[in-house]
Protein backbone atom coordinates (compact mmCIF):
# COMPACT_ATOMS: atom_id res chain seq x y z
CA UNK A 1 0.00 0.00 0.00
CA UNK A 2 0.97 3.67 -1.11
CA UNK A 3 2.59 5.47 1.82
CA UNK A 4 0.29 9.31 2.07
CA UNK A 5 3.11 11.97 3.01
CA UNK A 6 1.73 14.61 5.09
CA UNK A 7 0.32 17.89 3.85
CA UNK A 8 1.31 21.29 5.51
CA UNK A 9 -0.79 22.62 7.85
CA UNK A 10 -0.31 25.70 6.40
CA UNK A 11 -0.90 25.68 2.38
CA UNK A 12 -1.91 22.24 2.86
CA UNK A 13 0.90 21.10 0.34
CA UNK A 14 2.92 17.74 0.46
CA UNK A 15 6.09 18.42 2.45
CA UNK A 16 9.40 17.34 1.07
CA UNK A 17 9.86 14.32 0.10
CA UNK A 18 12.52 12.92 2.35
CA UNK A 19 12.10 15.14 5.08
CA UNK A 20 12.03 14.07 8.74
CA UNK A 21 9.17 12.95 10.60
CA UNK A 22 9.28 15.75 13.14
CA UNK A 23 8.98 18.25 10.37
CA UNK A 24 5.30 20.42 10.28
CA UNK A 25 5.71 22.91 7.72
CA UNK A 26 6.94 22.26 3.86
CA UNK A 27 9.13 25.90 3.56
CA UNK A 28 10.27 28.56 5.55
CA UNK A 29 7.55 30.90 4.84
CA UNK A 30 4.84 28.70 5.79
CA UNK A 31 6.60 28.34 9.21
CA UNK A 32 6.75 32.16 9.60
CA UNK A 33 3.02 32.45 9.01
CA UNK A 34 2.25 29.80 11.64
CA UNK A 35 4.14 31.10 14.23
CA UNK A 36 2.91 34.78 13.09
CA UNK A 37 -0.88 33.56 12.78
CA UNK A 38 -0.11 31.52 16.51
CA UNK A 39 0.56 34.88 18.34
CA UNK A 40 -1.92 36.56 16.86
CA UNK A 41 -4.59 34.08 17.40
CA UNK A 42 -5.66 33.56 13.77
CA UNK A 43 -6.76 30.31 12.12
CA UNK A 44 -3.53 28.49 11.04
CA UNK A 45 -4.29 27.47 7.88
CA UNK A 46 -4.73 29.18 4.51
CA UNK A 47 -8.48 30.03 3.76
CA UNK A 48 -9.82 27.66 0.75
CA UNK A 49 -10.80 29.45 -1.55
CA UNK A 50 -14.24 28.69 -3.42
CA UNK A 51 -14.85 27.36 -7.04
CA UNK A 52 -15.99 30.46 -8.60
CA UNK A 53 -13.11 32.58 -6.91
CA UNK A 54 -10.14 30.07 -8.00
CA UNK A 55 -12.03 29.96 -11.86
CA UNK A 56 -11.20 33.37 -11.56
CA UNK A 57 -7.80 33.35 -10.11
CA UNK A 58 -7.04 30.70 -12.50
CA UNK A 59 -7.94 33.13 -15.78
CA UNK A 60 -6.21 35.54 -14.44
CA UNK A 61 -3.00 33.08 -14.28
CA UNK A 62 -4.14 32.60 -17.55
CA UNK A 63 -4.03 36.70 -18.72
CA UNK A 64 -0.99 37.15 -16.68
CA UNK A 65 0.89 34.02 -18.05
CA UNK A 66 -0.21 35.06 -21.44
CA UNK A 67 0.77 38.36 -21.01
CA UNK A 68 4.10 37.50 -19.62
CA UNK A 69 4.37 35.71 -22.63
CA UNK A 70 3.50 38.65 -24.64
CA UNK A 71 6.32 40.64 -22.44
CA UNK A 72 8.84 37.78 -23.02
CA UNK A 73 7.93 38.42 -26.79
CA UNK A 74 8.63 42.11 -26.55
CA UNK A 75 11.59 41.71 -24.12
CA UNK A 76 13.06 39.27 -26.90
CA UNK A 77 12.59 41.93 -29.41
CA UNK A 78 13.81 44.64 -27.49
CA UNK A 79 16.99 42.44 -27.14
CA UNK A 80 17.42 41.95 -30.84
CA UNK A 81 16.32 45.58 -31.17
CA UNK A 82 19.05 46.21 -28.49
CA UNK A 83 21.76 44.14 -30.55
CA UNK A 84 20.70 45.45 -34.08
CA UNK A 85 21.23 49.22 -32.31
CA UNK A 86 24.19 48.22 -30.32
CA UNK A 87 25.87 46.59 -33.64
CA UNK A 88 24.82 49.66 -35.36
CA UNK A 89 26.38 52.13 -32.64
CA UNK A 90 29.45 49.95 -32.76
CA UNK A 91 29.71 49.92 -36.63
CA UNK A 92 28.38 53.92 -36.21
CA UNK A 93 31.68 54.27 -33.77
CA UNK A 94 33.83 52.22 -35.76
CA UNK A 95 32.63 54.61 -39.16
CA UNK A 96 32.55 57.42 -37.09
CA UNK A 97 36.88 56.79 -35.80
CA UNK A 98 37.18 55.61 -39.95
CA UNK A 99 36.30 59.03 -40.88
CA UNK A 100 38.43 60.60 -38.09
CA UNK A 101 41.28 58.62 -39.20
CA UNK A 102 40.62 59.89 -42.82
CA UNK A 103 40.08 63.46 -41.83
CA UNK A 104 43.19 63.40 -39.69
CA UNK A 105 45.24 61.72 -42.42
CA UNK A 106 43.68 64.16 -45.18
CA UNK A 107 44.06 66.92 -42.39
CA UNK A 108 48.01 65.84 -42.60
CA UNK A 109 48.29 65.13 -46.33
CA UNK A 110 46.38 69.11 -46.92
CA UNK A 111 49.50 70.27 -44.15
CA UNK A 112 51.84 68.73 -46.01
CA UNK A 113 50.62 69.95 -49.30
CA UNK A 114 50.55 73.63 -48.06
CA UNK A 115 53.89 73.29 -46.21
CA UNK A 116 55.43 72.07 -49.41
CA UNK A 117 53.53 74.83 -51.66
CA UNK A 118 54.39 77.21 -49.14
CA UNK A 119 58.19 76.45 -49.32
CA UNK A 120 57.85 75.97 -53.23
CA UNK A 121 56.53 79.99 -52.95
CA UNK A 122 58.71 81.05 -50.65
CA UNK A 123 61.78 79.48 -52.76
CA UNK A 124 60.52 81.44 -56.26
CA UNK A 125 59.67 84.49 -54.14
CA UNK A 126 63.39 84.84 -52.65
CA UNK A 127 64.39 83.52 -56.46
CA UNK A 128 62.13 86.45 -57.90
CA UNK A 129 63.95 89.26 -55.35
CA UNK A 130 67.10 87.70 -56.52
CA UNK A 131 66.06 88.69 -59.98
CA UNK A 132 64.73 91.85 -58.95
CA UNK A 133 67.91 93.00 -57.20
CA UNK A 134 70.33 91.68 -60.88
CA UNK A 135 67.65 93.53 -62.62
CA UNK A 136 67.56 96.71 -60.53
CA UNK A 137 71.45 96.42 -60.72
CA UNK A 138 71.75 95.84 -64.88
CA UNK A 139 69.02 98.93 -64.60
CA UNK A 140 70.78 101.27 -63.32
CA UNK A 141 73.73 99.99 -65.00
CA UNK A 142 72.29 100.86 -68.52
CA UNK A 143 71.12 104.00 -66.75
CA UNK A 144 74.32 105.15 -66.07
CA UNK A 145 75.51 103.27 -69.55
CA UNK A 146 72.62 105.76 -71.19
CA UNK A 147 73.73 109.15 -68.75
CA UNK A 148 77.34 108.06 -70.67
CA UNK A 149 76.12 107.68 -74.05
CA UNK A 150 74.22 110.99 -73.98
CA UNK A 151 77.59 112.88 -72.71
CA UNK A 152 79.02 110.81 -75.43
CA UNK A 153 76.93 111.70 -78.20
CA UNK A 154 76.70 115.23 -76.96
CA UNK A 155 80.35 114.95 -77.09
CA UNK A 156 80.13 113.34 -80.53
CA UNK A 157 77.62 116.33 -81.58
CA UNK A 158 80.37 119.34 -80.10
CA UNK A 159 83.00 117.43 -81.70
CA UNK A 160 80.97 117.17 -85.25
CA UNK A 161 79.96 120.77 -84.96
CA UNK A 162 83.80 121.21 -84.04
CA UNK A 163 85.05 119.73 -86.75
CA UNK A 164 82.12 121.10 -89.17
CA UNK A 165 83.13 124.04 -88.46
CA UNK A 166 86.88 123.55 -89.03
CA UNK A 167 86.38 121.83 -91.75
CA UNK A 168 84.21 124.56 -93.16
CA UNK A 169 87.30 126.41 -92.37
CA UNK A 170 89.74 124.05 -93.83
CA UNK A 171 87.55 124.60 -96.68
CA UNK A 172 88.05 128.41 -96.86
CA UNK A 173 91.95 127.85 -96.42
CA UNK A 174 91.87 125.62 -99.46
CA UNK A 175 90.14 128.06 -101.54
CA UNK A 176 92.09 130.68 -100.37
CA UNK A 177 95.70 128.58 -101.27
CA UNK A 178 94.06 127.38 -104.19
CA UNK A 179 92.68 131.14 -104.76
CA UNK A 180 96.62 132.00 -104.64
CA UNK A 181 98.46 129.17 -106.03
CA UNK A 182 96.44 130.26 -109.37
CA UNK A 183 98.06 133.96 -108.54
CA UNK A 184 100.45 134.62 -110.85
CA UNK A 185 104.42 134.98 -109.44
CA UNK A 186 104.20 138.63 -109.27
CA UNK A 187 101.88 138.81 -106.58
CA UNK A 188 104.13 136.77 -104.49
CA UNK A 189 107.12 139.04 -104.78
CA UNK A 190 105.15 141.79 -104.30
CA UNK A 191 103.66 140.35 -101.28
CA UNK A 192 107.23 139.74 -99.80
CA UNK A 193 108.50 143.22 -100.85
CA UNK A 194 105.86 145.42 -99.46
CA UNK A 195 105.58 143.23 -96.12
CA UNK A 196 109.47 143.28 -95.81
CA UNK A 197 109.22 147.27 -96.21
CA UNK A 198 106.39 147.50 -93.90
CA UNK A 199 107.76 145.53 -91.30
CA UNK A 200 111.27 147.45 -91.56
CA UNK A 201 109.32 150.31 -91.97
CA UNK A 202 107.49 150.38 -88.75
CA UNK A 203 109.74 149.92 -85.63
CA UNK A 204 108.87 147.44 -83.88
CA UNK A 205 107.58 148.98 -80.71
CA UNK A 206 104.83 150.45 -82.50
CA UNK A 207 103.64 147.18 -83.54
CA UNK A 208 100.09 146.27 -82.01
CA UNK A 209 98.77 142.84 -81.87
CA UNK A 210 97.29 142.59 -85.61
CA UNK A 211 101.23 143.65 -87.04
CA UNK A 212 102.70 140.41 -84.65
CA UNK A 213 100.12 138.37 -86.22
CA UNK A 214 100.65 139.62 -89.80
CA UNK A 215 104.58 139.06 -89.08
CA UNK A 216 103.85 135.38 -88.22
CA UNK A 217 101.98 134.87 -91.17
CA UNK A 218 104.65 136.30 -93.22
CA UNK A 219 107.56 134.32 -91.40
CA UNK A 220 104.98 131.16 -92.34
CA UNK A 221 104.29 132.48 -95.84
CA UNK A 222 108.20 132.92 -96.31
CA UNK A 223 109.03 129.26 -95.00
CA UNK A 224 106.52 127.60 -96.84
CA UNK A 225 106.63 129.12 -100.09
CA UNK A 226 110.87 129.67 -100.04
CA UNK A 227 112.23 127.74 -97.53
CA UNK A 228 115.58 126.67 -98.83
CA UNK A 229 115.76 130.23 -100.80
CA UNK A 230 114.59 132.63 -98.65
CA UNK A 231 115.57 136.08 -99.23
CA UNK A 232 117.69 137.04 -96.46
CA UNK A 233 116.29 140.64 -94.88
CA UNK A 234 118.45 143.00 -96.57
CA UNK A 235 118.64 147.09 -94.61
CA UNK A 236 115.99 149.45 -96.47
CA UNK A 237 117.17 150.20 -100.18
CA UNK A 238 117.79 153.20 -100.86
CA UNK A 239 117.94 153.73 -104.59
CA UNK A 240 115.66 152.78 -107.04
CA UNK A 241 118.18 150.80 -108.45
CA UNK A 242 118.42 148.76 -105.73
CA UNK A 243 114.77 148.25 -105.41
CA UNK A 244 114.58 146.90 -109.28
CA UNK A 245 117.05 144.35 -108.19
CA UNK A 246 115.65 143.11 -105.25
CA UNK A 247 112.64 142.63 -106.76
CA UNK A 248 114.07 140.58 -110.32
CA UNK A 249 116.06 138.49 -107.70
CA UNK A 250 112.53 137.45 -105.75
CA UNK A 251 111.17 136.83 -109.37
CA UNK A 252 114.01 134.43 -110.15
CA UNK A 253 113.81 133.11 -106.96
CA UNK A 254 110.09 132.18 -107.27
CA UNK A 255 110.50 130.87 -110.97
CA UNK A 256 113.23 128.27 -109.23
CA UNK A 257 110.93 126.82 -106.91
CA UNK A 258 108.18 126.78 -109.05
CA UNK A 259 109.87 124.62 -111.41
CA UNK A 260 111.57 122.45 -108.55
CA UNK A 261 108.31 121.71 -107.25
Amino acid sequence: MEQVSPLCPVCHGPLPAQSRKTRKYCSTSCRKKASYRLEKDLPLADPVLSAVKATELLQELEQSSQRITRLEALVKRQRQLNAKNRSRALEAQSAIATARNRQRKSEIRVAATYKKLISDYTERIEELEAQNFVLRHQAEEAQQKHAEAQVAAEYLLGQSQHFKKESEGTRRVIAKLQATASAPASLFVDYQYFARWYFHKKPGREWDDHDRNRHIRFKAFISHHAPAQEVPKSKKPNTVMHRKKARIQALKNQTSNQQSR
